[in-house]
């Protein structure tokens, strides 16, 4: 079981001044976008000052540092899980594609004082290294890329998460999910899949109707 930490939160929004001009139709549409970007501005901040305690703990008081105290995480270039450097943050935020949203996260960094390796901790802790895009909105685009076409998938995972999904995405959460549920020559009933290597999967769609027929179409 992990420990949490409560955070405190400041939300600020532009607030329409009361005049003849506002309705309520707008206000409505301003709750509900606050809705979409809340999450993911809340997740963004709340990380960042997860990611200063986590510093703190593993390097010392920033104008105090402290050698050999215990990280959580280990260097992945020697393995050593002790005895790291703080080396700031980085000036270019990572953009990081979740169901919540597009989430921007300034990366804190550490150096291992042992083979000198600079890295961001976070990347190692959350599974994050390499990804673009979280392994939830995947399986969330992936869901809706069975059932419509790409671009209807997006739209819809856009208009009811606001997630800023692209067809493009769609279609890679699909392939990607394909690769893992089955190996190559599989026929994945539940999904409608048809796996030939993990880069071409085929997609069955039944067309009901008088002129019923079956079509497949490719990654």
């Amino acid at each position: 079981m992990c420990s949490a930490t409560a955070t405190t939160l400041a939300l600020t929004t532009e607030m329409p001044e009361l005049s003849g001009s506002v309705s309520w139709n707008t206000l409505e549409a301003l709750a509900v976008q606050m809705g979409r970007d809340v999450p993911r501005q809340a997740l963004a901040q709340a990380l960042d000052e997860a990611q200063e305690r986590l510093i703190d703990s593993v390097c010392g008081p920033k104008w105090a540092p402290v050698r050999h105290l215990e990280a959580p995480f280990r260097c992945p270039k020697c393995r050593a899980g002790s005895d790291f450097a703080r080396k700031g943050r980085r000036t270019r935020p990572r953009v990081l594609h979740t169901a919540a949203g597009r989430v921007e996260i300034i990366l804190w960094q550490v150096g291992c004082r042992s083979c000198g390796r600079v890295f961001a901790p976070l990347r190692l802790m959350l599974g994050l290294d390499g990804k673009r895009r979280t392994d939830r909105l995947t399986l969330d685009l992936a869901g809706l890329g069975t059932l419509t076409s790409f671009a209807r998938a997006a739209r819809v995972d856009r208009e009811l998460t606001g997630t800023g999904a692209s067809a493009g995405q769609a279609h890679n959460a699909l392939a990607d999910v394909a690769a893992i549920l089955a190996p190559e020559g599989t026929w994945v009933r539940r999904t409608r899949l048809w796996v030939t290597s993990p880069e071409v999967v085929g997609i069955s769609h039944l067309r009901r109707g008088p002129a019923s027929r079956r079509c497949a179409r490719w990654l």
